[in-house]
């Protein structure tokens, strides 16, 4: 039987929370996201985007249930950017 792999939401701390395309990204980096939901609606994932897309930072997004994985997945796919 095949384990289903869930991914936690990230801790934040003051250390970088990730890494995007060799930009580290810190729990107050600002961001924004696409306004509408690029995920299929009948994806987890596109409930869990519901939930974050109106997040102003990573601290936010993460707070309202984004992981490292949707961060990462939402950059490549340009549904987030990283505000300057």
């Amino acid at each position: 039987m095949k384990k289903s792999h869930v991914e936690m939401p990230v801790e934040v701390t003051e250390k970088p929370v990730m890494n995007l395309s060799g930009k580290y990204v810190f729990a107050d980096t600002k961001i924004t996201f696409v306004e509408n939901n690029p995920k299929r609606p009948s994806g987890k994932s596109h409930a869990r985007f519901e939930a974050y897309k109106n997040a102003k930072s990573v601290q936010e997004a993460i707070a309202a249930g984004c992981t490292k994985a949707d961060l990462r997945y939402d950059f490549d796919h340009k549904f987030v950017t990283l505000s300057e």
